[in-house]
């Protein structure tokens, strides 16, 4: 192996460590934040009216001022999403 490959290997190897770094950091804060959550109400319009349920929402996901904080959730989205379809399940009011 030549300097010039061995540089390349280098670069990539760190580059990929940095990547899983961070992705851990990601899920990791999630948890944490997902830890501390609870189920807020989220009202849902269909065909049927207004249904009244309860979405499960991490720490700083939702205030009780103005709602739903967008950012957060579009933020977190992907791991959000498989939180409340296999761990925190949406529950409804009736």
């Amino acid at each position: 192996m030549t300097l010039r490959q061995s540089k390349g290997f280098k670069f990539l190897r760190i580059a990929t460590l940095i990547v899983v770094g961070m992705l851990a950091g990601y899920v990791l804060l999630y948890s944490l934040l997902s830890i501390c959550g609870r189920y807020q109400r989220a009202d849902l319009a269909s065909l049927h009216g207004v249904e009244i349920g309860y979405t499960w929402a991490p720490v700083g996901f939702y205030d009780a001022a103005t709602g739903w904080r967008s950012g957060w959730v579009l933020s977190f989205y992907p791991l959000w999403y498989l939180d409340i379809v296999y761990v925190h399940k949406s529950k409804s009011s009736a």
